[in-house]
Order: C-alpha cells, then sequence, then structure tokens
C-alpha cells in the first residue's frame, strides 16, 4: 500500500501554520514590550478583549488588540486604553506598527 505524497505534507503543512501562528504571538508580545519601554510606560495590565466597535471596521484578523493599563513613569500617572498591534494587512510583522487609544482621549 502507497502513501499519497499530499498525504505526508499534511502534517507539515499543520505544523507550519502552527509555528506561523506561535510566531505572531512571540512578535505581538515583544512590539508591545518595545513599545512600552520606549514610552516610558509599564504595564500593570494587559487582556485581549472585545473592542469597542469603532475599532473593529478599522481592525484586521492580522493584528493584535490588548486593553491595556499602564503606569507612565514620567508623570507617575496610570493610564488604560487600547493598543493595537501591527498593520493591517501584515499584522506584526512589521515592527514599529503600535497604535494607542486612550480612555481619556
Amino acid at each position: 500500500m502507497t502513501i499519497h505524497p499530499a498525504t505526508r505534507l499534511f502534517p507539515l503543512l499543520i505544523v507550519g501554520i502552527g509555528l506561523l501562528a506561535l510566531r505572531q504571538y512571540r512578535s505581538a508580545q515583544t512590539l508591545l514590550q518595545d513599545w512600552a519601554r520606549a514610552n516610558h510606560l509599564r504595564i500593570l495590565r494587559k487582556r485581549r478583549g472585545i473592542p469597542p466597535l469603532s475599532m473593529w471596521f478599522t481592525t484586521s484578523r492580522n493584528q493584535y488588540l490588548y486593553r491595556v493599563e499602564v503606569l507612565d513613569e514620567t508623570t507617575r500617572r496610570i493610564r488604560k486604553g487600547w493598543i493595537k498591534l501591527g498593520t493591517f494587512w501584515w499584522g506584526t510583522m512589521s515592527p514599529d506598527a503600535v497604535e494607542a487609544t486612550w480612555d481619556e482621549e
């Protein structure tokens, strides 16, 4: 009994997709930490959640959205808001695409 070549490639395809998803997640975490460090912020809390309706139409599935609470180390003030990581088409492959929307603005 012979195995069709496509059957051999299927597990490799699944592993490849999993590795790509893991790379995207790690890239998002690094992007968030680098952004916080560059802006003199310390992340107190972060979670993925359901964004406000206004962000639904400007965010793709390639981007990561986090609800964050940060401590601004320059003003010693706690800020809350949404952080969008990555670009619409390339996601977190773009190394400097971070957009912050603060609650008080």
